[in-house]
């Protein structure tokens, strides 16, 4: 038979497992016939069991069926994967279930201003919400001359002067020296529909003294009342 080039011969449209192709192995000198499914069996088993690892890694099952969380908080009503996602995106960005946590840079200028012009840590919420703080902790960056402040206590509240729920003692307020400290909570509980929280002194007068800044770190939910 004639040499025939590869462009030469027949195409074939389709092939399956079972088909021949030619092979000439290395260490013989003659050519030989291998099925499709021993060709490509090494490529085809390492890819699977790559597939399967990533599938698990998606939350697919082997055979790349989506498998549901059980016991989640939020996903076990999930369909696939991006709706797992939509889902979670969801309960992250709905009034009531997402915690924020701000940091928050107070300037000696506003801390010194924040007895008659109480600082704004978290702006009023709206009109059927109410804004529940969790924790509060501050940095205070002592630069070089202490806050003077009277007796005053260092406080968080609503916008009002009722409803002072955490503070830090004066000696800590007035240190002279870098220092962080957490939120002692107060006996007030009632927490206020669609107002601010701000920080200021709790006699409302102005410090006359220091230049310390502070860094504040605050966690809040904020939880709607509508029905």
């Amino acid at each position: 038979m004639a040499n025939k080039r590869i462009v030469d011969l027949t195409t074939q449209a389709a092939i399956v497992d079972a088909d021949w192709l030619e092979v000439q192995v290395s260490t013989e000198a003659v050519t030989k016939k291998a099925s499709v499914n021993v060709v490509t069996k090494v490529e085809r088993d390492a890819r699977k069991l790559q597939d399967d690892i990533i599938e698990a890694g998606v939350g697919l099952s082997v055979n790349g069926i989506y498998v549901p969380p059980v016991g989640s908080n939020y996903l076990d009503s999930s369909t696939y994967v991006m709706n797992a996602l939509e889902l979670l995106d969801a309960a992250i960005g709905s009034s009531g279930s997402a915690i924020v946590v701000d940091t928050i840079t107070v300037s000696a200028a506003n801390l010194n201003n924040a007895g008659i012009a109480p600082f704004q840590l978290v702006a009023a919420p709206g009109a059927t919400k109410y804004i529940e703080v969790l924790h509060l902790s501050i940095w205070l960056n002592f630069v070089s001359a202490a806050v003077e402040c009277g007796s005053q206590k260092l406080v968080i509240q609503y916008d009002t002067g009722a409803s002072h729920f955490a503070e830090w003692a004066n000696a800590w307020i007035e240190g002279a020296a870098d220092s962080a400290a957490k939120a002692t909570w107060t006996s007030n509980v009632t927490m206020m529909l669609n107002k601010k929280v701000e920080l200021t002194f709790e006699s409302g007068a102005n410090p006359t003294a220091g230049d310390s800044t502070l860094k504040v770190w605050i966690a809040y939910i904020v939880r709607d009342t509508a029905v």
